[in-house]
């Protein structure tokens, strides 16, 4: 059997799991979807609760916020399939065959991670920075994420065997936001297991406003540190971290901090504008770094 995983936060359901739904009975093969909204209290929820009418799939909303890694663990506990598709809810997928291919896949991988994609036309200026980031950063052909198969994986549309999962998890501890997705990839990269990946992406939808993203950044920058003090990563990990450790161990801040804070204004003008930068979005994570 194959579960559906999808963790999700004040989201209108019902698109997506009709898609699922869907593609899954085409491919007559067993099957179950299950959405878990993360204690948003959202509006959308009456309507979401029409997803329990639909054969083989369930919807619950927790009453307590359990965090993206706990949510994560949460459904999985609760399915019973012997492998676990995890797709975010802000997830799309882009071909009418979405399943039928991880359904070939798995019957030969461990682990498959179909890839993400963004939408081709640009959406409003005050949604941008999200896109271009994600254009640039997670948007990649399944030829060149091969190269480097443990660093170009995401969580948000990977498909994993139920005992490959359980010998791993996601780490309940993280509650804050921010790369408990690169955690789980390294433990499965200490197993030995290999991840394969193949041309079957899903459309990443939920594009957070310019500031929004900005702030959800150095969130993410302050959980990494976290992750780094504890040993869980190393600041090689993550691009931004190990630029700030070099800065730091070659005595530049005192030269490079006085630079990017008199650039700091620009670079935000920029990130907030319809034409956002990408390398400027770097400097300015390495401007918050020396900075906190």
């Amino acid at each position: 059997m194959l579960s559906i995983l999808l963790p999700t936060y004040d989201r209108d359901m019902l698109p997506l799991v009709e898609v699922l739904h869907q593609q899954c009975i085409e491919a007559a093969y067993p099957f179950e979807i299950l959405v878990f909204d993360d204690a948003s209290h959202s509006h959308w929820n009456p309507s979401n609760e029409k997803i329990n009418s639909w054969p083989h799939c369930q919807f619950i909303s927790h009453t307590e916020n359990k965090g993206r890694a706990a949510n994560r663990n949460a459904l999985a506990k609760a399915a019973k399939g012997t492998h676990f598709l995890f797709l975010d809810g802000d997830m799309m997928p882009q071909h009418a065959d979405f399943i039928l291919r991880y359904l070939k896949a798995i019957q030969e991988h461990h682990i498959v991670f179909g890839g993400i994609a963004y939408q081709t036309e640009k959406p409003t200026a005050n949604l941008r920075l999200r896109w271009i980031y994600g254009k640039k950063r997670e948007e990649i052909p399944v030829e060149k994420r091969q190269i480097n198969p443990y660093a170009t994986c995401l969580t948000s549309n990977l498909c994993i065997e139920r005992k490959v999962f359980e010998a791993v998890q996601f780490n309940p501890t993280i509650a804050s936001y921010g790369y408990e997705d690169l955690l789980f990839v390294k433990g499965i990269a200490n197993t030995g297991q290999t991840i394969t990946h193949i041309d079957n992406p899903a459309i990443h939808l939920g594009l957070e406003e310019n500031e929004v993203f900005l702030e959800k950044t150095k969130q993410a920058l302050e959980n990494a540190k976290k992750m780094v003090q504890k040993g869980w990563i190393t600041s090689k990990d993550i691009k931004a971290l190990k630029w700030h450790k070099r800065i730091l161990q070659w005595r530049l801040k005192p030269i490079l901090y006085p630079i990017l804070l008199l650039l700091a204004p620009q670079m935000k003008r920029n990130l907030r504008s319809s034409k956002p930068n990408i390398r400027i979005f770097d400097l300015y994570k390495l401007y918050y770094l020396m900075r906190n």
